[in-house]
């Protein structure tokens, strides 16, 4: 197959200006059979025109409402739940899931904490320290909430290192 090169498709008497304005913007030709401006010509006297998109009606969006009613006991609403995925390391070797578990109920008081897993992950020296992955499920209305308070260097002990965990995606794994 051979690469064909092209030249931009220009009309007849389309390297002809008009005219230039005072600031210094050329209003590209006009197709002389037709009469019609060209593209980048509308667009540039558009752009001077103030009101241009002033007569523009933008469709409006309904607002979403999620109740908050402690009174209104008719309705349940069904909850959903997200994961807070972190990673933490530089855990002393003998750390167990369970002592992670206790930590991490501990430090969620005022956030619904659903479930807890504790993932032991492949530590380069495992005499050295230990890596986890936690991931705490919380309700969706405590999501940012939850990941504020978890990323909290106060409620960390001291000299663990924490951050937000995320999956490596490598081809749908």
């Amino acid at each position: 197959m051979h690469a064909v090169a092209r030249a931009p498709c220009v009309p007849d008497g389309a390297n002809d200006t008009q005219g230039s304005d005072a600031a210094g913007i050329v209003e590209v030709s006009r197709d002389s059979a037709t009469g019609n401006a060209s593209f980048a010509g509308l667009t540039g006297r558009l752009a001077q025109d103030p009101s241009a998109f002033q007569n523009v009606t933008r469709a409006r969006k309904n607002k979403l409402i999620v109740g908050a009613s402690s009174v209104n006991k008719h309705l349940k609403a069904f909850m959903t739940k997200r994961n807070v995925d972190v990673f933490i390391s530089r855990l002393h070797p003998e750390t167990s899931s369970h002592e992670l578990l206790d930590c991490v109920r501990s430090v969620g008081d005022g956030v619904k904490i659903c479930d807890v897993t504790c993932t032991k992950l492949q530590s380069k020296y495992e005499h050295l320290y230990s890596s986890y992955h936690v991931a705490i499920s919380v309700d969706t209305a405590d999501m940012k909430r939850a990941v504020d308070l978890f990323m909290l260097a106060d409620v960390s002990p001291c000299g663990v290192f924490v951050k937000r965990y995320f999956n490596r995606h490598n081809g749908g794994e």
